[in-house]
């Protein structure tokens, strides 16, 4: 638990990261920002071919969302790791794909803190998204 989820559990800090950058329009511009990067980067937008990438980035601003503080866990450990088991997503890519977006977290004045508290709840799901 990061310091921040521990001060908002005691009712000391109720803003989350979500509330504190503007809500849904600015993770779904983080978002879109995010995918711009990712689908232009040589190293990642191979793992993209033949998605629809509108939907995709749908999904992942809810998942933003919820690793900024919105309360609700929208999708499983299953989801994920169902949605990402076929694209055989290796480690190299992940890092490639966590640099890029703390290069967008970094782009949109996310402040310090915050863009080590989005990226450690991220890489909570890693064993999810990594293949083997």
């Amino acid at each position: 638990m990061s310091s921040t989820e521990a001060l908002r559990m005691l009712g000391q800090y109720p803003e989350t990261l979500f509330d504190k950058y503007g809500g849904a329009p600015t993770v779904g511009a983080l978002t879109r920002d995010f995918y711009r990067r990712v689908l232009t980067n040589p190293k990642l937008k191979g793992y993209f071919t033949g998605i629809d990438t509108e939907q995709l980035i749908r999904h992942q601003i809810v998942f933003m969302a919820w690793v900024m503080g919105k309360p609700d866990k929208p999708y499983s450990h299953d989801q994920l790791q169902a949605a990402h088991l076929m694209h055989r997503i290796t480690a190299a890519a992940y890092e490639e794909a966590v640099r890029v977006l703390q290069e967008t977290l970094v782009s949109a004045n996310v402040e310090l803190e915050d863009r080590r508290e989005i990226l450690e709840r991220i890489d909570e799901h890693r064993h999810l998204i990594v293949a083997g």
